[in-house]
Formats: C-alpha cells, structure tokens, sequence
C-alpha cells in the first residue's frame, strides 16, 4: 500500500474476482475507485507530485519475475518501464525510480529507457531502495542467509552499514526510519547528514500483518501514517482502509456537528434570546444541545467498534 505525498489519497492492492488489482481511496470520500489495467499487481507506490502510480506486476504467481509499470491517475494508460525482477521501488524527487533485485539495486528514469545498477551486492539482495536527502546516500533492506536487517548504503562502491535488524524501511522528514520487525512497526531517530543512529529503536504498533507480497504500512513526508492491521487480508477487498477511513470520516462530521450546535446556541442566546423575539416555544436551546449529545454518542460508540467494526 502507499499514501500520496501529500497524504490525502491512498493506493492499495486488493484481491478481486481471483486476481489482485490496484485501488485508489480519497480520504473524506465515501468511494474506493479500482484503477484499470492493474491485473496481476503485487506492490505500487504514488509519484512525487501524486498524479501517477507506480506498480509491479506478475503472471499470477509469487514470483518476482515481471514488470514494472507506470500509469497516470485516473485513467490513464499503462506503460512498461522495465521488465525483469523487481523487489521493491521507490520513484524519486528527481524523476528517477530505483527499485531492488537479486542483483543489487537499480535506476530507471519514470520517463522511460534502459535500467542502471546503482549498487551490486554478492550474496545477499538489496530491496525497497529509497534515495535520503542529499541525493547520495540510500537507505534499502539487505535480505541475506534468512536475516534481513535495514542499512544505509554511503555511495555506490562502498559497503552498507546495517543500522538494525528489520525490513521494509522508509525515511521520514521528521527524522526517523519507520520500518518492519516481527509483526511490529519501529521507530529510528536518524541523522541523515551524519548517516547514523541518534537513539535506539523503539516499537511505535504492534500486531501488524505478515506475509504479504508487497508493504503494509506507509507513511507521507510529514509521519502521517496508514497501515493493515494483521486482522485484515487481502481477499477482503480493501476492507481496513474503508474502516479506518470512513470512522475518521465520522469522527470528523460528529465533531463539526457538535461545534455548529455551539455557535447555533450562542447566535441564538446574543442575537435572538436577547432581543426578545417570540422563537422559545420552540425550544431551539433543548433541540440543538440534544442534537449535540446525540452525535457525541454516536462518535463514541463508532470508536468503541460498535459500528464499522474491524
């Protein structure tokens, strides 16, 4: 799964009629729109500017083998950009996308043409490659002997330095690294100057999925963060994102309903109680303070699972 940039959409792999498909949901709609052509997909990830999507798809199996595809929002035309094994990819601020495979890890302009290895790696694979500030360093997941471990990679040539064990790693504008560890999501203070640890990790959600073909978890460049809970699946059809969002959505219109009946009550007390015009036997104080205990109710019992349960 992936949140766009600016953390208003979130992109989604579903199961569907006996194949996988990419899924679109615009936070405060009420809708989930499928994005056409995504057969066969495994992982997606947004563009800088959030227009585009990014994704990889197979012939159906869990294979790695298959193609790395490009498609504008929202309905635009796929486009191959790379065929071969794909573990992993991240598109750029610069138009670039790196993605990880068996080989080491890999740079394809979004625009198209040939692929570059960036980076080899012998015995072991590099995977979910992201570019950290100053354009010269990345942080990947190195998976070698059954151990997989989050390191920082200085430059092309040199060797990675392992900063826990973990996987799926992603940098944060706010000074951390978010990533994978035993069904649990993790915080690391990080210098990305420095390119060192600044405290120690420490766990942020527990009992998160496991696994899955592509992440669960994705965070915007400001820490806001969505992610599968490990009761959800992906036979069912996207079902932990329309939960979570459609409780904040009712979160949200409790709350500003609450605050309209407040402003109601003080226009009603300074503007029409005071000069005596005849509206009282319809009591609009009782009806609106009413209205708001109602709402509150419903906010709370939404939260407490007794509607749109997990």
């Amino acid at each position: 799964m992936a949140l766009s940039p600016d953390g208003r959409s979130i992109a989604f792999i579903s199961e569907r009629n006996g194949t996988t498909q990419v899924f679109v949901h615009r936070l405060g709609e009420m809708t989930t729109e499928s994005v056409p052509n995504t057969h066969h997909a495994r992982s997606v990830f947004f563009s800088p500017d959030g227009g585009s999507l990014g994704f990889y798809v197979t012939d159906g199996s869990r294979s790695h083998t298959g193609s790395l595809k490009k498609i504008s929002l929202p309905n635009g035309a796929p486009v191959t950009l790379h065929e071969g094994t794909v573990v992993g990819a991240n598109w750029e601020l610069d138009g670039s996308i790196l993605f990880g495979s068996y080989a080491g890890v890999s740079k394809i302009a979004s625009s198209g043409g040939e692929a570059t290895q960036v980076a080899i790696v012998d015995g072991a694979f590099y995977s979910s490659p992201q570019l950290l500030p100053g354009g010269s360093a990345l942080l990947l997941t190195i998976d070698r002997a059954g151990r997989t471990d989050i390191a920082v990679l200085p430059e092309a040539g040199r060797e990675a330095k392992v900063l826990a064990e973990g996987a799926q790693a992603r940098y944060l504008h706010t000074g951390h690294i978010l990533f994978y560890r035993e069904t649990s999501l993790w915080a690391l203070p990080f210098d990305a100057e420095r390119l060192q640890a600044t405290g120690d990790a420490v766990p942020v959600l527990s009992n998160l999925g496991d696994d899955r073909p592509s992440p669960f978890f994705s965070a915007d460049r400001n820490g806001n963060l969505v992610y599968i809970p490990e009761s959800a699946t992906p036979s069912r059809d996207g079902l932990f994102v329309w939960v979570a969002l459609h409780r904040n959505f009712i979160y949200r219109l409790c709350g500003y309903t609450m605050c309209l009946c407040i402003v109601l009550i003080a226009v009603y007390k300074l503007f029409i109680d005071s000069h005596g015009y005849p509206v009282e036997t319809i009591q609009p104080v009782f009806w609106l303070e009413s209205l708001a205990i109602v709402v509150f109710a419903i906010s709370w019992l939404t939260k407490g699972g007794i509607f749109l349960k997990d």
